[in-house]
């Protein structure tokens, strides 16, 4: 690799660690936090619903009306 591009990456690299560090962590902790269909407003709840398999969709209509 070209030796100043090495630099210049590695120097992107160290002054945005926290920063990305901090990125890193809200990622992980949106994967693992989901939000309840009760939370969600109607707009919201049709679109989630829609996009499920249908095989799933036939199990939500007879609970959702």
């Amino acid at each position: 690799m070209n030796p100043q591009l090495l630099r210049v990456t590695n120097r992107i690299i160290e002054r945005s660690r926290e920063t990305r560090s901090a990125y890193l962590a809200r990622i992980e902790q949106a994967k693992t936090s989901t939000v309840h269909r009760s939370q969600l407003a109607c707009g919201n709840l049709a679109h989630r619903f829609r996009c499920l398999p249908a095989r799933r969709q036939s199990l939500f209509e007879k609970h959702v009306a």
